[in-house]
């Protein structure tokens, strides 16, 4: 548990965001939007209306899209990310540089190398929209909630048991202090599940651990039942 915050560090998350904010700039009109017209994104604006079906049947496609956008941005990040930790050379020159950043804060979540930014980041969350077909306002609904999301992925809050894990801060903050478990985007965490790469399946009995902590204990949950 952090005491207090390191303002050298905080001022550097602030610097490299800044950084990758104008690499976003430039980078999005020369590959995002040219991939999204290629797609189809741009050609409508909240339904698919070459479908010219009826309004129940065009929510139905736009909940399947976004159910698809879901898992994607899940099965991007997570691919991407674990290559940055898998591939020495990616890891020791890219990606080291946003593991600096032990006890995380907000503006951590884009504090690191432009490339690992563009390969990592803006694969996910510009990437798997495209991937399902989004059209252009969901399309920028799910890039706002994604930004949010990976805010609050290193903002340090959260409840690990928590059932819901979306804006939640403990997934990746284990990430963060382990480096070898919760890989994917912690929405979800499909991926981490289906790869036995959750804190519970690298380190059971320090998730135990944590349990007690919580008063989750196997012991616990039985009294609260009985009572």
């Amino acid at each position: 548990k952090q005491s207090s915050i390191n303002w050298i560090l905080y001022r550097k998350s602030i610097q490299l965001a800044r950084i990758n904010g104008i690499c976003s700039f430039f980078i999005t009109p020369i590959v995002w939007i040219p991939l999204m017209e290629w797609r189809g994104n741009c050609n409508n604006l909240l339904f698919d209306s070459s479908s010219r079906s009826s309004l129940s049947n065009d929510i139905f496609i736009l909940i399947l899209k976004l159910i698809v956008t879901n898992f994607a941005s899940d099965i991007i990040f997570y691919v991407t990310h674990r290559c940055c930790h898998e591939i020495k050379f990616l890891y020791h020159h890219v990606h080291k540089v946003h593991h600096q950043f032990v006890d995380t804060y907000g503006i951590s979540a884009t504090a690191c190398h432009p490339f690992e930014h563009i390969f990592v980041n803006l694969t996910t969350v510009m990437g798997a929209p495209i991937v399902s077909g989004l059209p252009l306002i969901p399309y920028f609904i799910f890039t706002a909630l994604a930004c949010v999301q990976t805010t609050c992925a290193h903002a340090g809050f959260g409840n690990p048991f928590r059932k819901i894990q979306v804006g939640n801060a403990v997934p990746h903050d284990f990430h963060h202090h382990y480096q070898n478990c919760e890989f994917g985007n912690g929405a979800n965490g499909i991926c981490d599940k289906l790869f036995k790469t959750r804190l519970k399946d690298v380190y059971p009995k320090r998730f135990d651990q944590l349990r007690e902590g919580y008063g989750l204990s196997p012991e616990n949950i039985q009294s609260k039942k009985d009572s």
